[in-house]
């Protein structure tokens, strides 16, 4: 069974898109924070992490930053699921850093679902 780690700091979002993932078969855990993540990826291992990009404190981009620069955490797949309008150069940015597509909120559970098999 894939487990998928969401983190968005909206509780809502979050909690919609495990219990889609959770009734769809797979594993899930949210953090609603970037530092509830952090603590988790250094806990768990995941398939797949669904980051929103915007959160206080610890932003998505400090995530993907964190996360490919440990050795322990490099292999985590990372996709953005934002509500921002980012430009071109800011997801190709973040697609050099290592993410692997950006996806615009809000989400179909149609397009949530192949985001998840496709990388998950």
């Amino acid at each position: 069974m894939k487990n998928i780690l969401v983190v968005d700091d909206n509780k809502d979002i979050a909690d919609m898109l495990q219990i889609t993932l959770e009734l769809s078969g797979y594993k899930c855990m949210t953090a609603y924070s970037g530092q509830d993540c952090l603590q988790l990826l250094s806990q768990n291992n995941f398939d797949l992490l669904l980051l929103d990009i915007a959160m206080p404190d610890v932003t998505g981009v400090d995530i993907l930053e964190k996360v490919k620069s440990d050795p322990k955490l490099s292999k985590n797949k990372i996709v953005f699921i934002t509500a921002s309008s980012p430009t071109n150069n800011i997801v190709n940015n973040l697609m050099k850093q290592g993410a692997l597509e950006v996806v615009k909120k809000p989400i179909t559970e149609e397009n949530l679902l192949k985001i998840v098999a496709k990388y998950a």
